[in-house]
C-alpha cells in the first residue's frame, strides 16, 4: 500500500475552526459583529460597491468617526491604519 507524502489537510466541520492556518491580516485582530436588517445590510454592501472598498474598511472608518464625535481621540486612532 502506497503512502503520499503530503499529509492529508484538517478539515473542519460546520461550527469547528481549522487547525494551523491564520490569515496574516488577521493576526492579532478579532471581529467585531452586528446584525442588521436584510434592506440596511443591502445599502452597506452597495456602498462598498460604489465606493470601491471593503465593508470592513466602511465600518472602520464609521467607529472612527464616532469616537472622534465622543472625544475618544486615542482610541478613534486604533480605527486608522
Amino acid at each position: 500500500m502506497a503512502t503520499s507524502s503530503h499529509p492529508k489537510a484538517a478539515r473542519a466541520g460546520r461550527g469547528e475552526r481549522a487547525a494551523g492556518y491564520i490569515q496574516p491580516g488577521r493576526v492579532g485582530k478579532k471581529p467585531l459583529v452586528g446584525y442588521f436588517s436584510k434592506d440596511a445590510h443591502k445599502a452597506i454592501k452597495q456602498l462598498a460597491l460604489d465606493l470601491d472598498r471593503k465593508v470592513e474598511d466602511l465600518m472602520g472608518e464609521a467607529f472612527h468617526d464616532l469616537l472622534i464625535k465622543v472625544h475618544r481621540y486615542r482610541e478613534a486612532k486604533l480605527f486608522r491604519d
